[in-house]
């Protein structure tokens, strides 16, 4: 992780690994927020193109506001309208908690929660 340049003390970090030529996996720690959107954010955009199936590796997410769940939820509908596979991983209860909140968890491709 790494200490965010926007607000002095949040750490975030969102990293990109592929363990296959046909998966890329976002791993994404800290706080997920109005700051760290546009962080996570560019991790993402170059991905728009590829045919890879995304996991968003959440196992190490602290917090998300509702900005971070609405740029999750727009990236997982984009992944579903090009027909490619995508999935979270290893969210904590409080995470899932806040998607509950707004009424989407069950709309969420949910997998092996942290």
């Amino acid at each position: 992780m790494r200490e965010s340049e926007l607000e002095p003390g949040t750490d975030f970090s969102a990293t990109l690994t592929r363990p296959d030529d046909r998966t890329a996996v976002v791993r994404v720690a800290g706080e997920l927020d109005l700051l760290t959107g546009p962080e996570l954010q560019a991790v993402l955009d170059p991905l728009a193109d590829e045919r890879s199936a995304l996991v968003l590796d959440f196992g190490e997410l602290d917090f998300i506001d509702s900005t971070g769940v609405h740029l999750v939820l727009r990236t997982v509908q984009a992944w579903r309208a090009a027909r490619r596979d995508v999935a979270i991983d290893g969210a904590s209860a409080e995470v899932v908690r806040a998607f509950e909140l707004v009424g989407l968890a069950d709309r969420l491709p949910f997998r092996h929660p942290g």
